[in-house]
């Protein structure tokens, strides 16, 4: 399996390849998904490339990002600069210029980003259909998921995440970060909501009550360690297992890699063989906010509620605290230039880098597990206050050193060297990987009439590689003397092997002016789309949960209806119910269309077998699994908002595999909207609570003590609070899943004239968790206000906005229309 390691700057890469990682994947100054991270410049990055053939490793570039329309020129100009630099792959998350590099760049290795969500065989299935190479795995699969999907997708490679934080969203699916503070992880600037403290606050008989949880960060995941299911995840077919961590400094990625690539080789002379307690210790005690199996092994818990931080390594507990200095029973090593934290009660505990060790009253530099020290500390401890060592120094130490070691790296060659009398000079220069080139001199060699080249004076030149990335091992000289050349005639041939080599090395493909010019032609084809905006009043779609409220939309004024396959906990929804609902639809001319789960985990059975065309006219997907099923059986259906529609290339791409309509992403302004050609298929979400976030953990669950919740979620209702106050109504699905809505109502009653200028098919109100109540005034005040509009009738918007929010009593937002995504 290829190690692949994170590298957010230039010192992360040389501690990556330093300590044994096969590959690394990094980030542009722009279309990253770790905006925050430093990143790498153009000429950085070519740079890179050459650092990482030279040590016969890979570079894969992330373009890991939504794009815009108005970015997408721009973002296929710099996938060509990168194709051009030599990198090995590009990872990508949108679909739209998934698409159109395919077109463009045929030759360039493309990988599906985690941000793609793909957590099924059928997803992986149509992405290798459009030329995918890899599939970066979605994190929430066990081990037999993952064999399951690799067992049904023959030809493609898959990654996996071994090691370092998971998100508490199905990666791509989150958009808390966006509606709460503007910073979109879809733009690569999640601002990480799920790292802060939250309340679960729970409804019984009418009252709201805070629930007295274990912890306060009841979002946040323990990182994961997959080091003991190496073997596990080989037999399940993994190609690549990555390291998570662009964010983190290059002393982590020295150390976590250097453990992962001694338990690899490890497992090639013992599919047994485990990591000692020594290497095990180093990842805990370079990061860990807890190490657990993450998903791979179903059954255990994921979140780590009590603290989102580096929780290091237990040093210890206080005996004493008086006078300055502390004094500690080790329980672990402990040496000078070390940092301690003491976890207390209430507050802050102390926390310090130990300048000073005492021992008996003698000071010393280190002191060992067992024995009892004082250290100069300030703030407050009680005795029996756990100590962790945050920060090793000889750990970090170490990890520098292997950093700095690797900087004097140099690849060895062997140079051969013909001057005959007559014929110009003949240089061969190769590496010992089967790398060679030959060059040939410009001046023939002639009988010297004075003083001939002496044979240490023609190593002398052409040995010069000092200011290059190789050493010389061997040099063959074959000259039998007598002769003269031009010593720039040397210096030049050194020169032009020099760079073939490494050209060769990179294997940095030629990038000829003519090449240039047909590729920035191409795409100007590519993005010159023909205007064809035909304003009309749009269709109103309803998403809803039950019959009751699905025939409650329809009678209220909805044109289609979207009927959860697979409702909330709280509804019940058969196959039954869904047939006798199209045969409804279908007699008053309602379209009732079946919504697939976003998420549909590949299981023994693909959960989408179950349904079929003779139940529904159609169906509502939104992931890439589903999307396959309905283009392979041509079934009837609208793609959801999860398939992340954000320029017009990706909703091109999804009508072209079949799709009748495609709901937009929800982070579009309604500038980016104008900025589409053609939306005459596009559906746009108007109202409702929108879904954050999607996440396989439960901290209902986690809050309760971890203990089995016996269906907790079903006898009341849940929120989570945060510090600012806002409640986010949470819920549950019949298979755990659990859903995270904004706690306020998106409602963009009083824009509808600026939206059907757009050319829209439909607005959709999303009423999932709506009471019929509700569902009746929605609907009804929409379709007045859109029959207002199709009449030219003037029809006062903000003034229904207002009514509708009196009488149902929500918080408004417009959520991204006017204020956008960073």
């Amino acid at each position: 399996m290829e190690l692949l390691a994170p590298a957010g700057n230039w010192a992360a890469l040389q501690a990556a390849f330093a300590n044994g990682a096969d590959a690394v994947y990094m980030g542009g100054q722009q279309f990253n998904a770790r905006h925050s991270a430093a990143n790498f410049s153009r000429d950085e990055i070519f740079k890179a490339v050459e650092y990482a053939r030279l040590r016969n490793k890979k570079i894969y570039l992330t373009i890991n990002t939504l794009i815009d329309n108005g970015e997408f020129s721009a973002a296929c100009d710099y996938a060509y600069e990168m194709y051009i630099s030599g990198v090995d792959a590009l990872i990508i998350q949108d679909l739209g210029l998934m698409s159109s590099l395919r077109r463009l760049l045929p030759q360039m290795p493309l990988h599906a980003s985690t941000q793609m969500t793909v957590h099924n065989s059928h997803g992986a299935a149509l992405l290798r259909q459009e030329g995918i190479s890899r599939v970066v795995l979605a994190r929430e699969l066990s081990i037999n998921e993952i064999r399951r999907i690799r067992q049904q997708t023959p030809g493609m490679e898959f990654e996996v995440f071994a090691h370092g934080a998971l998100c508490f969203c199905y990666s791509g699916q989150c958009l808390l970060s966006s509606m709460v503070g503007g910073r979109s992880g879809n733009r690569g600037r999640c601002a990480q909501p799920c790292r802060l403290p939250y309340q679960l606050i729970r409804r019984l008989d009418n009252e709201k009550t805070a629930v007295a949880a274990d912890g306060r960060y009841l979002l946040s995941p323990a990182d994961l360690c997959a080091v003991d299911q190496l073997t596990q995840l080989r037999e399940a077919g993994v190609t690549a297992l990555k390291i998570e961590g662009r964010m983190k400094r290059a002393e982590y990625v020295a150390v976590v890699t250097s453990v992962y690539r001694q338990a690899l080789d490890l497992l090639q002379s013992d599919a047994a063989a485990i990591i000692d307690r020594g290497q095990r210790k180093k990842l805990y005690q370079i990061f860990n906010r807890t190490l657990g199996s993450g998903y791979l092994l179903p059954g255990h818990q994921v979140l780590s509620i009590n603290r989102p931080n580096n929780r290091g390594v237990l040093l210890g507990r206080v005996i004493s605290h008086q006078a300055g200095y502390m004094t500690i029973k080790l329980s672990e090593n402990i040496a000078l230039g070390d940092g301690i934290e003491v976890w207390v009660s209430q507050g802050k505990g102390p926390s310090c880098i130990v300048k000073a060790i005492l021992r008996e009253g003698t000071a010393v530099s280190r002191a060992e597990a067992g024995q009892t020290v004082a250290i100069p500390a300030g703030g407050r401890a009680a005795p029996g206050d756990r100590v962790f060592k945050t920060h090793d120094e000889e750990l970090i130490s170490a990890a520098r050193a292997s950093i700095e070691d690797d900087k004097e790296y140099k690849l060895a060659v062997r140079m051969t060297v013909q001057i005959e009398a007559g014929k110009p000079l003949q240089l061969i220069l190769e590496d010992y990987r089967g790398h060679r080139v030959q060059v040939q001199g410009g001046t023939p060699a002639a009988a010297a009439q004075g003083q001939p080249l002496r044979e240490d004076t023609i190593m002398e030149k052409l040995g010069r590689l000092g200011g290059t990335p190789f050493q010389l091992q061997e040099y063959r000289l074959e000259y039998q003397g007598g002769l003269i050349l031009p010593f720039s005639d040397l210096n030049d041939s050194r020169r032009r092997a020099v760079s073939q080599l490494l050209q060769l090395l990179t294997g940095r493909p030629e990038a000829a002016e003519a090449e240039r010019d047909v590729f920035k032609q191409e795409i100007r084809k590519l993005t010159r789309k023909e205007r064809r905006r035909r304003p009309s009043v749009p269709l109103l779609s309803i998403a809803v949960s039950s019959p009751e409220a699905a025939r409650l939309g329809a009678e209220c004024g909805a044109d289609r209806v979207y009927i959860a396959w697979e409702g909330l906990r709280d509804f019940t929804v058969t196959r039954e119910d869904i047939t006798a609902l199209y045969r409804w639809g279908k007699q008053r001319g309602t379209e009732i269309v079946a919504a697939l789960p976003r998420i549909q985990q590949s299981g023994p059975v693909e959960p989408w077998k179950e349904p079929n065309s003779n139940d529904c006219s159609s169906f509502l997907v939104g992931n890439l699994g589903a999307l396959n099923w309905i283009r392979q059986g041509e079934i009837p259906a609208y793609g959801d908002y999860g398939l992340n529609c954000f320029n017009q290339y990706t909703l091109d791409w999804l009508l072209s595999q079949g799709l009748n309509g495609v709901c937009l992403s929800p982070e579009l302004t309604l500038e980016q909207l104008q900025g589409f050609n053609d939306l005459s298929r596009a559906e746009l979400l108007v109202h409702g609570d929108l879904t954050l976030m999607i996440s396989a953990s439960c901290p209902i669950e986690a809050a309760l003590g971890g203990e089995k919740c016996g269906n907790a979620c079903s006898q009341a209702e849940f929120w989570l609070r945060d510090e600012k106050g806002y409640e986010f109504p949470v819920a549950t699905d019949k298979k755990c899943r659990f859903y995270v809505f904004n706690s306020r109502r998106l409602c963009l009653l009083d824009d509808l004239d600026r939206l059907v200028a757009l050319g829209l098919a439909s607005l959709r109100i999303e009423a999932w968790r709506d009471s019929a109540a509700q569902i009746a005034e929605t609907v009804a005040v929409y379709r007045r206000a859109l029959n207002g509009l199709s009449r030219g009738v003037k029809t006062d918007l903000l003034l229904l906005r207002k009514v509708l929010q009196q009488k149902q009593g929500f918080i408004p937002t417009k959520g991204h229309l006017y204020r956008g995504v960073m």
